[in-house]
């Protein structure tokens, strides 16, 4: 079964500024692109078996995607959609993702 992907505002956002950070304060734009290619792409690969991933113990809700030691990917299963919710920064608190 293949799944549609539907990107959630916050997602969008939180991918928007890891580039612009990894663009301007880090003043690697390459790296930014890659990074943001390598995200968007692994998001789009749950389109199919996103069941692959475990369900996030702190946030059952979610699944984790642990898309590089860096950057996870949180994303909701419903019906026939892949809902991605959150791109998170590993060093953060997974329990401060709001609903």
């Amino acid at each position: 079964m293949q799944y549609k992907i539907s990107w959630l505002n916050e997602a969008v956002e939180e991918l928007s500024e890891i580039r612009r950070y990894i663009e301007t304060e880090e003043q690697e734009p390459e790296a930014a692109i890659a990074v943001a290619t390598r995200i968007y792409e692994a998001a789009d690969s749950l389109s199919s078996m996103p069941e692959r991933f475990p369900k996030d113990p702190e946030r059952p809700k979610f699944r984790r995607y642990a898309v590089t030691s860096s950057y996870s990917i949180f994303y909701q299963i419903k019906g026939a959609r892949i809902y991605i919710a959150h791109i998170w920064n590993n060093a953060r608190n997974p329990k401060n993702i709001s609903s």
